[in-house]
């Protein structure tokens, strides 16, 4: 009984945060291989508010300990204590009416008790059946020839290590091209409203408005789009020789990446974004919304070049920018949606904090917004995108990197070419897509044409997108 409530708090955390009960392989594959990288996440009220519920738990322990060891010393010298024992009765009376009422419809009961299992000790360890988070996705096995599919794989990862460009070094035939990541980016944010910015270089793009990521993390998304590969090529060499790297060198490009984050080799991310894939990486320690200012202004002079670089080089500057991660930063002139959570916000957050949370969360991207309102120009093909999206509860967890859903896997992305005529799309697309639609907006030529996952999205005809598959990863 004294390790039921602990439990129930527990699970109901992980619950509500990942669509995990606590007692289940995946929370244990958690607390097994992430603790390191889930401990830069943990708050000074985190510790607080997990303090203060320790400290209650105590308490009613030593409470009841208290009540029941006067109440034994009480009743031991009154054994025939007539209104002791009366009031015992009522309480048993009243509890067993109280407990026959479900009884009445037991179904109805048992409903209740799977559809709200957080609440319920019989679900939460796994001993009747509950309603999880999770989609219910039917398990289809895949019959096909083995063979056909080693060959296949041995015929791609031939194209992969051979592709080239097969026009020759571009200098000054070919345009700068900016690449920007926005962390956690959902695509109900590109508004004149949340984005104005972006929104003005949509309505003059290829906007894609129903567009997924290689998956619902960084690692995977990021992946996807520089190598045009769905994210199951993600354990394969080619994650570390990626595609968009060794393509643009090849068409003679200068290649920077800039971030404000430096995490890479904690979510195994440093096989591509490696100092030895750029003539210039610059990733910097993640502070607050310094470090993401100081990213743009990196890229900026990168692009702008200086007296003692090479003017004729093209340029591919690739900015990650990191506020719109949790906790959502912002600038005080952008907290323009308002109520919004401060920086007490605690993480999880229940469910009456949606709203807080949400406008929040668009404030750091309208401060987003503003800092790229410095470095897009008329001047440059940008790609603007997320590496995911961001969960609000309405999946039923928080954040991302948890489960397979249009919030956590849906990113908006726009692609921008001087001269072209601006187009919208509102078919599924992918961040497969975006590196040969890049590569065909810029104006190269890769030697393998079936090279990629995805399509040109230029030149692509409608049929073509109403029978394709695609693939989108869970991290978790």
């Amino acid at each position: 009984l004294l390790l039921l409530p602990p439990v129930m708090l527990l699970d109901s955390i992980v619950f509500r945060w990942a669509g995990e009960r606590f007692f289940s392989s995946a929370t244990f594959h958690i607390l097994a291989d992430f603790p390191f990288r889930l401990a830069p996440y943990v708050t000074g009220e985190m510790v607080r508010d997990a303090s203060f519920w320790v400290a209650m738990l105590l308490g009613q322990l030593i409470l009841i300990l208290k009540a029941s060891r006067w109440l034994a010393c009480r009743w031991q010298h009154h054994p025939t204590s007539r209104p002791a024992l009366l009031t015992i009765q009522v309480f048993l009376a009243v509890g067993l009416l109280i407990g026959l009422i479900p009884l009445g419809n037991p179904q109805a009961t048992l409903d209740a008790m799977v559809n709200d299992s957080f609440r319920h000790p019989f679900c939460v360890f796994r001993l009747m059946p509950y309603r999880g988070v999770h989609a219910s996705n039917e398990g289809i096995e895949l019959k096909a020839d083995q063979d056909r599919i080693k060959t296949f794989l041995a015929r791609r990862r031939f194209e992969q290590r051979t592709a080239f460009v097969e026009t020759e070094a571009g200098g000054d035939a070919y345009p700068d091209v900016l690449i920007v990541v926005i962390e956690s980016l959902r695509p109900e944010l590109v508004t004149k409203e949340v984005m104005p910015n972006l929104w003005s270089v949509a309505g003059n793009s290829l906007h894609c408005r129903v567009h997924f990521s290689g998956g619902n993390a960084t690692n995977h998304g990021i992946f996807s789009l520089f190598n045009g590969l769905e994210a199951c090529w993600y354990q394969q060499p080619v994650t570390y020789a990626p595609l968009i790297n060794r393509l643009f060198r090849d068409a003679g490009y200068e290649i920077g990446f800039f971030a404000g984050h430096n995490d890479w080799r904690a979510f195994l991310m440093d096989g591509f974004l490696d100092p030895r894939h750029y003539d210039t990486f610059q990733c910097l320690a993640p502070n607050g919304l310094l470090s993401d200012r100081r990213s743009v202004e990196n890229a900026m002079r990168f692009l702008r070049r200086n007296e003692k670089s090479d003017g004729k080089k093209p340029r591919l500057a690739i900015l990650y920018l990191y506020a719109t991660h949790a906790l959502y930063q912002s600038y005080a002139e952008d907290q323009v949606f308002q109520p919004a959570a401060d920086q007490r916000l605690q993480y999880p957050y229940r469910a009456p904090m949606r709203e807080r949370v949400w406008n929040r969360y668009k404030n750091s991207a309208r401060t987003i917004d503003r800092l790229l309102s410095a470095i897009m120009g008329d001047d440059l093909v940008m790609m603007i995108t997320g590496d995911h999206g961001e969960s609000f509860l309405e999946d039923g967890t928080i954040g991302h990197g948890t489960r397979i859903s249009r919030y956590q896997n849906m990113t908006p992305a726009v692609l921008f070419v001087p001269g072209s005529a601006a187009r919208t799309l509102d078919v599924p697309t992918s961040h497969v897509d975006l590196l040969p639609t890049l590569l065909h907006g810029v104006g190269i030529s890769v030697s393998q044409g079936s090279l990629f996952d995805g399509l040109n999205l230029f030149n692509t005809p409608p049929k073509q997108f109403a029978d394709r598959i695609f693939a989108t990863r869970n991290y978790l």
